[in-house]
């Protein structure tokens, strides 16, 4: 089932690893998906500059609500 959420939710996926991020966006399909280049499960760990940067983007537009 889906679940409904009241706030803005961000999948951040790596692009070696989508079938779990588009796991995560049939349950919830509000969220915006962020796809990570040249990284895996671990973005975080695998592409920290790009992963810090669609973060803050997304907190930064998000912040104000």
């Amino acid at each position: 089932s889906k679940m409904k959420v009241g706030i803005p939710v961000m999948v951040l996926t790596g692009d070696a690893d989508l079938h779990r991020g588009n796991e995560l966006l049939k349950l919830v399909p509000v969220a915006q998906q962020v796809v990570i280049s040249n990284a895996g499960h671990m973005s975080n760990l695998e592409n920290p500059e790009e992963f810090n940067q669609k973060l803050m983007e997304f907190l930064n537009r998000n912040s104000a609500r």
